[in-house]
């Protein structure tokens, strides 16, 4: 995320002096992703100084988790309907087919 900012948006991150930290938060059904400061440091982005102090993290993303009863539910929510499932052997990934009732 930060080799993009400098790359495309002219930022002056310098990479080694942050750290990624995930952890699961059970409530949510998701991972969350953050970048941690090492130091305290000052970053130039879109024309606007950011100040970091040492530890202060910025949320990069969130990662959510569903069982299949769950996800397909979240589906038939959205409109549409479930035309099949597939999962690994471990019952860790699945692939789902949906489609839009005609």
């Amino acid at each position: 995320m930060l080799h993009r900012l400098n790359a495309e948006l002219g930022a002056d991150f310098d990479p080694s002096w942050f750290y990624h930290y995930a952890f699961y938060n059970a409530r949510e059904s998701r991972i969350e992703m953050y970048l941690v400061s090492r130091c305290a440091q000052n970053v130039g982005l879109a024309g606007e100084i950011l100040s970091f102090a040492e530890g202060e993290s910025a949320h990069m993303e969130n990662s959510y988790k569903y069982t299949v009863q769950e996800f397909q539910a979240l589906a038939r929510t959205a409109g549409f309907r479930v035309r099949g499932c597939w999962r690994d052997d471990r019952n860790l990934f699945s692939i789902h087919y949906f489609d839009l009732p005609s």
